[in-house]
């Protein structure tokens, strides 16, 4: 992996998860990020982002043994 993929995969993904951040806490703050909103379970499918980013983490280290990171 490129260290310029990477920074491009992993802003794209931080931005979607600011995104869901923002969202979520306008729920909370509205009394409605709970399970019987379909909107909030929607969002909270998007965990797997999260998972995505350290995927990328894990595969720059590998490309890049010698940033030691």
């Amino acid at each position: 992996m490129e260290i310029d993929e990477y920074f491009s995969q992993t802003k794209r993904i931080n931005e979607q998860l600011t995104r869901i951040a923002d969202r979520t806490a306008r729920m909370a703050l509205a009394k409605s990020a709970h399970t019987d909103n379909p909107e909030f379970v929607e969002l909270m499918k998007e965990h797997q982002l999260t998972q995505k980013n350290i995927e990328l983490h894990k595969q720059l280290i590998e490309s890049y043994p010698e940033l030691d990171i």
